[in-house]
């Protein structure tokens, strides 16, 4: 019964740690972006999965805007090349400007004049950006 209740407390402790540690690792970053300290931003982004991610957006919303019909494997091929060949997203994907979005909201490094109402993401926000995910996660569920 004793190991039992051991076993259970330190499962706890574990699922615990799980769930507060991305927490923790987000108020690290918002802080950082918010003191503008792009060495810290540098050791908690990894910036080839965010290009990666960046590039294979910009050619989904390109085949959807066209409505062109383009396989899953021609897609990530694109993606690949527009990665490579692309200056726009390499200069959107480095540290300072993408310190700057996240703290401004907007791509300040490609397009200087941001919209009116852009927000970035200072500690005010983040329960806001608890609650997208909550929605994006619900919403994901659905489908």
């Amino acid at each position: 019964m004793r190991k039992t209740a051991v076993a259970i407390l330190a499962l706890g402790l574990v699922w615990m740690g799980y769930i507060v540690w991305p927490l923790y690792e987000l108020s690290v970053l918002v802080h950082a972006i918010e003191t503008r300290d792009v060495a810290m931003v540098t050791r908690h982004v990894y910036f080839d999965a965010v290009r990666k991610s960046i590039t294979s957006q910009i050619v989904t919303a390109y085949t959807r805007r066209t409505g062109a019909h383009i396989s899953p494997l021609a897609q990530s091929m694109a993606a690949a090349t527009l990665g490579i060949a692309d200056p726009v997203v390499d200069k959107l994907i480095s540290p300072e400007a993408l310190s700057e979005l996240f703290a401004a909201g907007w791509p300040v490094a490609v397009a200087p004049d941001a919209p009116s109402g852009t927000v970035g993401i200072p500690a005010s926000t983040v329960g806001s950006i608890w609650h997208i995910f909550r929605v994006n996660t619900a919403l994901a569920n659905l489908k």
